[in-house]
Order: C-alpha cells, then sequence, then structure tokens
C-alpha cells in the first residue's frame, strides 16, 4: 500500500513536470515590423534574423503580405522568449536605401542608416524579448522609415 501511494506521488510529479516543460516549449511571442515608405506604398521585402543567446539558437522572419495586422505592419513571426541580438535585411533587388528605425517600448533607433540586399545589419543586442507579464511589450515591434 505505501508502495502503491509512492508511486502514484512519482507518477504524478512526473506528469505535471513534463506537462510543464512542454508548454514552456511551445510558448512563442510575435515579433512585427511596420514599414512607413516615403511613397506611400509598401514595395519591398526585409528579412529579420534573430539570435537567441540563451539556448544559442537562429530564427529567420520574414514580411509577408499574406500577414498584415494593418495597413503598414506585418506580423513577421513567432519566437521563443529569450535574450536575442536582432538583425535586419532587405529582401530583393532595389537600390541601397537609407532608413530611420525604432524599436518600439526599447528605447533603441538609428537615422540616416545606409542598407543593401546583401548584409544583415544589427539592430538590437542582447534585449529580452518575451511575453506581456515578463517584458515591457508582448514580444517585438520593429518600425522602419525609408528616405
Amino acid at each position: 500500500m505505501r508502495k502503491r501511494k509512492l508511486l502514484l506521488a512519482l507518477a504524478m510529479v512526473i506528469a505535471v513536470l513534463s506537462f510543464s516543460f512542454k508548454a514552456n516549449a511551445q510558448s512563442t511571442v510575435p515579433i512585427f515590423l511596420t514599414y512607413q515608405a516615403s511613397s506611400g506604398t509598401f514595395s519591398e521585402g526585409f528579412e529579420i534574423y534573430l539570435r537567441n543567446n540563451d539556448i544559442q539558437e537562429d530564427f529567420t522572419v520574414y514580411t509577408d503580405s499574406n500577414f498584415m495586422e494593418d495597413t503598414y505592419t506585418y506580423r513577421c513571426g513567432y519566437v521563443p522568449p529569450g535574450n536575442y541580438t536582432v538583425y535586419i535585411r532587405r529582401r530583393g533587388f532595389q537600390a541601397d536605401k537609407r532608413y530611420n528605425w525604432y524599436a518600439y517600448n526599447r528605447g533603441q533607433s538609428a537615422t540616416n542608416q545606409l542598407w543593401d540586399t546583401i548584409n544583415h545589419y544589427q539592430l538590437l543586442d542582447n534585449i529580452y524579448i518575451g511575453e506581456a507579464w515578463d517584458s515591457p511589450e508582448r514580444g517585438l515591434s520593429i518600425t522602419l522609415e525609408d528616405w
């Protein structure tokens, strides 16, 4: 009888732990990109490369017109919560262009940066991207303006 209770308690502990690990593994947060083009139209794509510094894993998300939140904002994809270094690259064959960018609620930005379609440009280094309860905002939101 005592052995049975011990085995039952052990099984319950294992079940709870396996559920919590599964829940953590499935937790993701969104990456948004808002592009304010001087022409008023969105005519180019962007690739956002995120390096999770906690687990040493890389993620790449893209702008896609099928995943628009509104006229200028794209839900590019999802990543697990963690500390990230974030890079961006223009996609396509357009000429080099200058951009201003701002990471919403992160206090980081830059102006007049020249980007091409070959190189990745580092936007943010070692920032936490997480859930609403443990992060300044849910996910990451980046705004771009072209010149």
